[in-house]
């Protein structure tokens, strides 16, 4: 993503940053009340993750949706929780996941061989959920290491 200060005609600061996801990318404008609080929070970095709200409207002219954001917050990455008993228990959202993901999740815990089951629950944007207990080929020593290499795929 990208942020583009800005300055209004009667001198107050805005912002227009570029953000993306899996779908692709679009501008949200944010005004000084919003913006200024964040780029001096240090929010709109390079690297931060945030999250913020926005209202959508619609542009009369070309039928396209503006974005208009305020709220805006750091997310600070999540520790894992760690949980001692009962089988490692992994997230994957159909919307947002790939193959790519259970080839890395592959990856990862073959380098934890051990005899704690794990668990994948599959979650469709219908709300629709699969639950799978991988083979024992794939059980893991469970591990801080572990846990925070999996981060991503752990939900509190």
């Amino acid at each position: 993503r990208t942020v583009e200060p800005k300055i209004t005609k009667s001198g107050k600061p805005f912002g227009i940053l570029v953000i993306e996801d899996f779908t692709g990318s679009t501008e949200l404008v944010m005004w000084g009340e919003s913006f200024v609080p964040a780029r001096d929070k240090g929010f709109l970095e390079a690297g931060k993750i945030i999250r913020c709200k926005a209202s959508i409207q619609v542009d009369d002219r070309t039928d396209s949706r503006r974005l208009t954001g305020y709220e805006v917050d750091e997310l600070k990455p999540r520790i894992a929780v760690k949980n001692d008993k009962g089988p490692v228990q992994l997230t994957l959202w159909t919307s947002r996941h790939s193959e790519h993901d259970l080839q890395d999740i592959r990856h990862i815990i073959s380098g934890y061989p051990g005899n704690v089951a794990v668990q994948m629950h599959f979650q469709n944007s219908f709300g629709k959920r699969c639950t799978v207990e991988l083979s024992e080929l794939y059980q893991v020593k469970r591990s801080d290491e572990l846990l925070q290499a999996l981060d991503k795929w752990i939900e509190d």
